[in-house]
């Protein structure tokens, strides 16, 4: 079997579970690139975290393109403390994402 061939069966495979979970299979091919191009397996990466995994959500501002709030993220494994603990983060919502996810995730992907 060509291992070219079986390495994109696998990305593909890949990207589906994550379009699954986000909804989306621009946002799933943006997270694999990410968890696939972190410099060492526990290193930080952007990842898709399930709403359920926020509590004490506040508002804290909104725009013409999206709102702001903070939350506290409940299961933030903490690779090199070989733990979960609370942490707190920023969560923004852009309204309309879907017109204009693949001008965010290259803003995203530049900065990141």
């Amino acid at each position: 079997m060509n291992n070219e061939l079986s390495c994109e069966g696998w990305k593909r495979k890949e990207i589906r579970k994550l379009a699954d979970k986000c909804g989306n299979e621009e946002i799933a091919k943006f997270l694999y690139e990410c968890r696939l191009n972190r410099e060492w397996y526990y290193n930080e990466h952007i990842r898709w975290i399930p709403s359920n995994e926020f509590i004490n959500i506040e508002h804290l501002a909104k725009g013409g393109f999206g709102e702001v709030h903070k939350a506290t993220w409940i299961d933030h494994y903490k690779p090199y403390e070989g733990k979960y603990e609370e942490s707190d983060v920023v969560l923004k919502r852009i309204y309309n994402s879907n017109d204009k996810i693949v001008d965010i995730l290259r803003e995203v992907k530049a900065y990141y």
